[in-house]
């Protein structure tokens, strides 16, 4: 996060400041052979790449006509420089598999009258039925969600170093992917 400073009214913005890497496009899709319509692009290669393996990040994206876009060109932040909007779309942190009291904040047992295993679950079935209550909130995978903000403003681009300036937060860690699409 940083702020830009109007100089003629002395209004102060709250920006971030996103690094744009140049991707590359990988394949085309078709209408005759797969059914629609997409481009793939990459980004962010291996440094030791294998037969399979030789993008960390590939991802697809609709288009409504391939005319535009050739294998092997490179998208980046010059063709972008007249959007004013974006749509941000990123994945949260992943923290595998967890237990209640770290996914949903329950209370652990009581730590007196010789119980062993504090950190449980404690009781979530009833005694008449033998299924789970839909409602019940146990163990299982705990975040790596897709999220979306919509309609986040651009203050500017920088073309020559690859940067966008856009208005207000964007979540994330540094160095994640974020995927940032015209709003």
């Amino acid at each position: 996060m940083s702020q830009i400073v109007n100089n003629e009214n002395g209004n102060v913005t709250p920006v971030t400041y996103v690094l744009v890497e140049a991707n590359e496009i990988v394949q085309l899709k078709t209408e005759e052979k797969d059914g629609y319509i997409a481009v793939v692009v990459w980004a962010n290669p291996y440094n030791k790449p294998t037969k399979n393996k030789k993008f960390k990040n590939l991802r697809e994206f609709r288009v409504d006509s391939l005319d535009w876009f050739k294998v092997w060109d490179k998208a980046d932040l010059s063709h972008f420089e007249w959007i004013e909007e974006l749509t941000i779309t990123w994945y949260s942190k992943g923290r595998g598999f967890s237990g209640p009291v770290k996914r949903w904040n329950r209370s652990i047992a009581r730590k007196t009258h010789g119980t062993k295993y504090i950190r449980h679950g404690s009781t979530m079935n009833s005694c008449i039925t033998w299924r789970s209550k839909k409602w019940i909130k146990m163990a299982g995978q705990f975040w790596n969600d897709k999220t979306t903000l919509k309609a986040r403003k651009v203050e500017f681009v920088d073309a020559e170093n690859n940067v966008v300036a856009i208005r207000g937060s964007v979540p994330g860690a540094n160095g994640w992917l974020v995927i940032l699409r015209k709003a």
